[in-house]
């Protein structure tokens, strides 16, 4: 009996050991890591399409190292979108290989007639094709093909965040300016004008000449700067016979020129301003309800009591 005691004690450590494994899975198959999509940067691209399926594409393309919109139209760009996509496209990852060697993309929704695609040139002029088809019946992801590769599935968390629209790629406000350089801020309107300036102290504020608080004067800028239009955007060329609604000139550090804005009303959309920023060829339309909402705002900014009106 003896003799076969160290064979049983490493029987018996041999069983402990085959159970401790198990339970802590070493014998189990890690879970696939999903494999990026694009293996691209952003410095390495030149140009960027999205089209969905018979409707309007957007192109973006890179000119001297700077982003521009190059269709439908040379819009003026929304860089924190364009952030936002390549983002989203660094981060998307193939979940997992529907079909290696497809024979027939179409039942998949890939180039049907309501999918989607997304061609980015590098700049060696190497060209990749991402192919995006219906959603999985999960719902989560959607049925994609990277050039002539395999039927993938996308996130559609991933794909949301590139599948922008024109309208999401296009800076729609038409005021902007950094309101910690803001210095006089000039409006000159048919109903209503005002003078917003900041003193010598940089936190001191007066507004037609009475001493306000700095916190309803930012206030005032950031409901300008947040103005926004939920409309295309309009060559400021094609605005005809167009009055004057009003004028606002913006100046920073005192010492830069100053930037006008006029807002224009035509004949025939008597409820609607087209704004057109200093320098741009664009006209961004707002209502008029808007403009009266950002008069009346500084109208009923309250001056401060001095001391000695108390």
């Amino acid at each position: 009996m003896r003799k076969w005691m160290p064979t049983l004690v490493l029987v018996i450590i041999f069983a402990a050991g085959v159970v401790y494994a198990s339970s802590h899975n070493f014998f189990r198959e890690s879970d696939p890591v999903p494999q990026k999509l694009l293996a691209v940067q952003r410095d390495t691209l030149s140009e960027i399409r999205i089209e969905q399926t018979g409707g309007e594409a957007v192109e973006l393309l890179k000119q001297n190292g700077e982003w521009a919109m190059k269709l439908p139209q040379a819009y003026p760009l929304n860089s924190y979108a364009v952030d936002h996509w390549f983002n989203a496209l660094e981060a998307a990852t193939a979940e997992e290989v529907i079909e290696e060697q497809p024979q027939d993309i179409g039942k998949y929704g890939i180039d049907g007639e309501n999918g989607w695609s997304i061609t980015i040139t590098e700049n060696d002029g190497t060209t990749h094709k991402l192919a995006v088809g219906i959603q999985l019946p999960s719902g989560a992801s959607s049925y994609a093909q990277l050039d002539s590769g395999p039927v993938i599935s996308v996130s559609q968390d991933s794909l949301s965040g590139m599948l922008l629209s024109v309208s999401a790629l296009t800076d729609t406000t038409p005021f902007e300016w950094d309101k910690d350089h803001l210095s006089v801020m000039e409006w000159e309107g048919t109903a209503f004008s005002w003078v917003l300036q900041r003193g010598k102290s940089g936190t001191d504020w007066t507004l037609n000449g009475k001493k306000i608080n700095e916190e309803d004067a930012l206030s005032l800028s950031d409901k300008l700067i947040n103005t926004a239009t939920a409309e295309q955007l309009r060559s400021a060329l094609e605005l005809k016979n167009e009055s004057n609604r009003f004028t606002l000139t913006v100046t920073l550090n005192e010492v830069t020129d100053p930037q006008v804005y006029q807002g224009w009303v035509t004949p025939d959309q008597s409820d609607t301003v087209w704004i057109i920023p200093p320098e741009s060829n664009w006209a961004y339309m707002v209502p008029v309800a808007e403009v009266e909402e950002i008069e009346q705002a500084a109208e009923s900014v309250k001056p401060v009591e001095s001391e000695s009106g108390k």
